[in-house]
């Protein structure tokens, strides 16, 4: 028996919208859903599946906003599967998008050229309720995710005014069971979600620099979520800027009262993986010294990803391995990246010349394997009669770049350069206080994370009145832990084994450079 759902969208036509001048907006949707309620399916094989693609690549305009949609659900309520071979439940989403924006040819204060990527994918399997599975082979429920994404505003083939690139991707991948008093069996089970992404955003100012536009309401600080800011003190203008959000969460568990007993003859897996690629790049080094505008340049990576598996609710399970994963997908090391170049701009001494560059790479990230949930008190964890392992592992690289063209400086010229990259991460095998994990063979917790990071901030001043100073500042918070819990003894029969390891490198670098020492150039440099 097969149930298929499938959708592919590759997006409506480019529509018009006018308003200060005209911006076309580009969406795409592919939702696709199998739900079985309160059924009975009996057959050799079941294939549950719901595939939704998105294919959005619209040509380049002005000013562009493209949305996209990809979601896809299989859900198992309160249904008997019966399948003498092998038992496949799967939700697929897979999105490919760009916006691609190009500079408006005439002279403008705003912004010659915007691109705006909006990207929402879901892909959930799900089975619960009084749901049960009797399967001879094997049975999978599998939550697949992929998303590609890219968005491009270049304003150099502009006269004047900003690029600006906007791109917020919101990414769920959910394989659960959550079910209530019943017995499964199967060869073998396996519940594993997976998610991959590649999101990036590049900006190029005009040769013609922006100047601030007061009829405007959106300002760097708006546009990057409150991030365009050193200390407190916002950016005011940006030639190019910058904005890349993702928002990813990947989750695989199994959880259900005691009187939920699942039997698998070969191993349980319970697996969460994922991988991260996430970039924004702003170079404002295309507007010249003799430009009316800024060539500041403003790059924000603001990153938030959950990698999480667990067992729950006192279920029952046997099997001669049960084991719970997160980590990254296929060794994929996770990257995110903040560059930021500035250019230079007016040269009329009655104006301030300001050619800064700001990088900012925020960085909040988790994987967990568990028994029990957050908070304690909502824990009862699970009943494991085999052998558990709880592993966790974490693999990745961030960079963050703020440099400046040092060009003829005005009368008073302001290359600063400041790199900001705060990483927190966390990677975890553990047993929740007062989880329980039943009597388990061998016990197994590892947990193990690599991360190198680098940090620059350049730039250099010249000519006229020049002052450049570079600030890099770097604040990483890193732990890899294996926690046994408290609370309840733990019943071991076996060995036990918990090891945690952590390797990071963090360079942090501030290099301020000063030529023409005829006139007056000042370099500063702190990190």
């Amino acid at each position: 028996v097969t149930l298929n759902a499938q959708k592919t969208d590759a997006g409506e036509g480019l529509i018009p919208i006018p308003v200060n001048e005209i911006q076309f907006v580009f969406g795409a949707d592919a939702t696709t859903s199998v739900t079985v309620t309160g059924s009975t399916i009996n057959a050799n094989n079941i294939t549950l599946s719901a595939t939704s693609t998105v294919n959005a690549t619209p040509a380049t305009n002005d000013l562009m906003i493209v949305s996209t949609t990809a979601d896809s659900t299989v859900s198992v309520v309160d249904s008997s599967l019966i399948a003498g071979g092998v038992l496949g439940i799967s939700a697929t989403s897979s999105t490919t998008a760009t916006s691609a924006a190009d500079g408006i040819g005439i002279p403008t204060l705003g912004d010659a050229s915007v691109s705006t990527l909006d990207v929402d994918s879901s892909a959930i399997a799900t089975v619960t309720g009084s749901s049960v599975l009797t399967v001879g082979g094997a049975a999978t429920i599998l939550a697949s995710n992929t998303i590609n994404a890219s968005t491009d505003s270049d304003a150099e083939t502009g006269v004047a005014g900003a690029g600006i690139a906007i791109t917020l991707v919101d990414q769920t991948t959910r394989a659960a069971v959550d079910a209530g008093s019943a017995t499964w069996s199967a060869a073998s089970l396996s519940v594993v979600a997976t998610s991959d992404n590649t999101v990036a955003g590049t900006s190029k100012a005009s040769p013609g620099g922006a100047e601030e536009d007061g009829s405007n309401p959106d300002t760097p600080e708006s546009r990057t979520d409150n991030n365009a800011n050193n200390n407190g003190t916002s950016v005011s203008v940006a030639g190019a800027l910058t904005y890349t959000s993702l928002d990813s969460s990947t989750e695989a568990y199994i959880q259900g009262p005691n009187s939920l007993v699942i039997g698998s003859v070969g191993e349980l897996v319970v697996r969460a993986a994922s991988a991260h690629t996430s970039s924004a790049t702003a170079d404002g080094s295309t507007v010249s010294g003799a430009a009316t505008g800024v060539g500041v340049a403003v790059a924000v990576n603001d990153v938030d990803v959950t990698t999480d598996a667990w067992l729950d609710g006192g279920v029952h399970l046997t099997a001669p391995t049960v084991s719970v994963k997160a980590n990254n997908v296929d060794s994929k090391i996770d990257s995110f990246v903040a560059s930021a170049t500035s250019g230079a701009g007016n040269a009329d001494p009655a104006n301030v010349n300001v050619a800064g560059a700001l990088a900012v790479n925020l960085v909040n990230g988790r994987r967990t394997a568990a028994v029990g949930v957050e908070p304690p008190a909502l824990a009862t964890g699970a009943s494991v009669s085999g052998n558990l392992t709880l592993a966790a592992a974490s693999d990745g690289s961030d960079s963050t770049v703020a440099k400046a063209d040092s060009g003829p400086g005005s009368t008073l010229g302001f290359g600063a350069s400041i790199a900001l990259s705060l990483m927190d991460e966390s990677t975890e095998a553990k047993i929740v206080d007062d989880a329980t994990v039943g009597s388990v063979g061998d016990l197994t917790l590892s947990a193990v994370a690599n991360r190198t990071s680098s940090n620059e901030a350049k730039t250099g001043a010249s000519g006229g009145l020049a002052f450049s100073p570079s600030v890099a500042v770097s604040l990483s918070n890193m732990s890899s832990r294996t926690t046994p819990g408290s609370g309840s003894e733990l019943a071991i029969g076996g060995n036990y084994d918990a090891s945690a390891a952590q390797t990071a490198r963090l360079t942090t670098k501030a290099d301020g450079e000063a030529t023409d020492a005829s006139t007056a150039a000042v370099g500063v440099s702190l990190a």
